[in-house]
């Protein structure tokens, strides 16, 4: 129920990002994309939906600039949240004390100086071009080409959804972040389990989704199971 809260309180724009992290096969991916397409619909102009990908800092950097106005989901992709670069990356597009922006600045046209204004009227020109390129030698580019800022302001929200460790996570990106970490002792897994299956099932007894597991060989803990 939190994980539905809270993803819709961030598709709402309340807040700049959501962790949801913990072990696998509790339904976080579900909850989280369920939530979105009852709300806004399929993966699109309201938001967008990346799974597992592993991503440099640069291609990362013009994945976020391409989708900044929307919210971006990002599931299991555990590089943005350990790699150093996206961290520093990520602290000041989530910090929600000002302007939340992000830089990058090999390889990209320079927005030093400019004011917002003309940072934005850029990244505008960006969205109408045919296709975006990172390069040391503006002189190169082509007509059709435009090169990406070295900043922009990010105007969207983000989810994270990971398999990690609460601890394996960076303090700076929690801190910026709703944050819920979920790890359940084994009679907890196996109610949660069993929940999603009545979910996608719901003409299935207790008694026939117990024997459905039974069958799979998982054994039904006791109320005082833990991992």
């Amino acid at each position: 129920e939190d994980i539905k809260t809270l993803t819709e309180f961030v598709a709402k724009g309340n807040t700049k990002s959501l962790i949801i992290c913990g072990q696998g096969g509790i339904g976080k991916t579900y909850e989280v994309t369920s939530t979105l397409r009852k709300l806004l619909g399929e993966p699109g102009d309201k938001y967008t939906y990346h799974s597992g990908a592993k991503v440099s800092p640069r291609s990362f950097y013009a994945s976020v600039f391409r989708e900044r106005d929307v919210l971006q989901v990002w599931d299991e992709a555990d590089s943005i949240l350990t790699q150093d670069d996206t961290i520093m990356m990520l602290k000041p597009a989530l910090d929600t004390s000002g302007k939340p922006v992000m830089e990058y600045i090999t390889g990209t046209y320079p927005m030093n100086g400019k004011s917002e204004a003309e940072v934005r009227d850029y990244c505008a020109q960006c969205d109408d071009a045919d296709s975006l390129v990172f390069t040391q030698n503006v002189n190169k580019v082509k007509d059709d080409e435009m090169v990406v800022p070295s900043k922009f302001y990010f105007d969207g929200e983000m989810i994270f959804i990971s398999n990690m460790r609460a601890s394996q996570i960076e303090d700076a990106i929690k801190s910026r972040s709703i944050f819920i970490d979920v790890y359940l002792c084994a009679r907890d897994m196996y109610n949660r389990t069993k929940s999603i299956m009545k979910a996608k099932y719901p003409n299935k007894t207790d008694e026939q989704l117990d024997k459905f597991f039974e069958a799979l060989g998982m054994a039904i803990p006791s109320q005082d199971s833990e991992m």
